[in-house]
Parts: structure tokens; C-alpha cells; sequence
């Protein structure tokens, strides 16, 4: 059902982009192909993550640990300074966007997304590595 009505919208959004009106049929299941692996994206890998940390453990010291090191990530994430540095970390790594929907969200060019992102990725594995040393999960 929420493909559905994303095929929709996308379809009457593009459809002035549309050349040849003969050819209705493949713009539709081109638009629809995009909006599946959109949702899936976007839906697929972003299970709750208390519900896998959850589903993934075998005993109450396991899933302890998963719980405490999900905690320190987003611990972690929270102590960014620069908000938007902040934003684009939230994004990527808890609504698992790719870096060009992000670029589009907050209007940054595609490259710098992609400095922030790496800068997201040292500043939480030093974080990381502070609370936990070397064993990180």
C-alpha cells in the first residue's frame, strides 16, 4: 500500500517528463522499480534496532552487552558539536538514506555529504573506542 501510493505520487510528478506517450507503460514500471528498491532502502535494513539487538541474542549477558554498546552508538552520535555534522550521522547511519537523499534533505552538495559522513565515521568510532577500547562491537 505505501508503494503503492509513492508510485502515484512519483508517477504524477513525472509525467511531464515524459516523451513519448506511447510508451506510458514502461515510465510506469520504471517508476516503480525505483520506488521498490527506495523502499527497500529505506525499510529493509532499518529494523528497530532494539528489536534486533532483541532477536540476535542468545542470553541476558549478550543482549545486555548489544543494548549497552546500541546505547554508547547513539550516545555517540548525540555528542557530535555541529549540528548538521549531527544531522547527516543520524541520517545515514539510524534512517540508512543514501547520500544523495540526504544531500536533497538538507541541501548540501553530494561531496560535502560525503566529508561529513567520514567525519560522522571517525568521531563515533573514537567514541566508540573510548568507551570500549579494543573490543569494539
Amino acid at each position: 500500500q505505501d508503494i503503492l501510493s509513492h508510485v502515484r505520487i512519483a508517477f504524477c510528478d513525472r509525467i511531464d517528463t515524459l516523451r513519448d506517450r506511447n510508451q506510458v507503460k514502461n515510465f510506469l514500471f520504471q517508476i516503480t522499480r525505483d520506488e521498490i528498491r527506495r523502499h527497500w532502502l529505506r525499510y529493509s535494513r532499518t529494523a528497530d534496532l532494539e528489536e534486533t539487538v532483541r532477536s540476535d541474542t542468545n542470553s541476558p549477558q549478550t543482549e545486555l552487552l548489544a543494548a549497552e554498546r546500541l546505547n554508547a552508538l547513539r550516545d555517540c552520535l548525540k555528542r557530535i558539536e555541529d549540528p548538521v555534522t549531527r544531522d547527516v550521522g543520524q541520517l545515514r547511519f539510524r534512517q540508512y538514506l543514501r547520500l544523495e537523499d540526504i544531500s536533497n534533505q538538507i541541501h548540501l552538495s553530494l561531496d560535502q555529504v560525503k566529508r561529513r559522513v567520514a567525519k560522522v565515521k571517525k568521531l563515533v568510532t573514537d567514541c566508540m573506542r573510548a568507551k570500549f577500547g579494543d573490543q569494539l562491537p
